[in-house]
């Protein structure tokens, strides 16, 4: 397995908070979860305002190959792929160059949020659900995007799988939102992110964040 993983994220998500951005995170997170066109189309102009541009340049632009994380459960026709509808929206406002969803859930996993603590599936759970279907493309910059980035451990054991099948690419991820879990509130909602998700003991995996350094 890959022992780090850069990765990025545009805003937070409180579940604890009371407080005016905690909230509005908990309505951005379920408008997110559902794929909203509208919020969709609001974080591409986000995303391409020169600050955003500057900061997540590396993750998004022209010459980068899309990978959107699967679902949980495995897909059936007509299912959401929140994931896929954001790396679409993503490319067609020119902040990747395709979307190749390569990277497959062979097996089922719980959610992570119907689990408790100490409890959720491991980067080896994830890792064993997960399959590459390779095609003619061989893609050399492979951007994978969540939704949500919690603990990091889907996009981690995704980014393994996905080395496996392409172990010349650059695999970097990038999220909308990052779950605080361990904070109580947040005063701001937007938050450029920009760091990295490591190999840890007991094949796990450590989410490294700004307030930890």
């Amino acid at each position: 397995m890959i022992s780090r993983l850069p990765y990025a994220t545009f805003s937070d998500y409180c579940p604890k908070g009371t407080s005016d951005a905690s909230q509005k995170s908990k309505n951005v997170r379920a408008s997110l979860k559902r794929a909203s066109p509208e919020l969709l189309a609001s974080l591409v102009r986000e995303l391409l305002r020169p600050e955003a541009r500057e900061a997540f340049g590396d993750f998004l632009n022209p010459g980068v190959t899309l990978v959107p994380t699967p679902r949980s459960s495995l897909l059936r026709e007509g299912d959401l792929w929140p994931s896929l509808m954001i790396a679409n929206a993503l490319k067609d406002a020119g902040l990747a160059v395709e979307v190749l969803p390569c990277l497959q859930r062979l097996t089922p996993v719980p959610k992570s949020s119907m689990q408790e603590r100490g409890h959720r599936n491991s980067v080896q759970t994830h890792y064993d659900s997960f399959g590459v279907t390779r095609g003619l493309l061989v893609p050399a910059n492979i951007t994978i995007i969540d939704d949500i980035i919690s603990m990091g451990r889907t996009v981690f054991a995704g980014a393994c799988r996905l080395q496996e099948a392409f172990p010349d690419a650059e695999i970097r991820v990038f999220g909308v939102m990052r779950t605080r879990g361990f904070v109580n509130d947040i005063d701001r909602l937007k938050h450029f992110v920009v760091n990295e998700i490591t190999k840890s003991g007991g094949g796990g995996c450590m989410r490294h964040d700004p307030e930890d350094e």
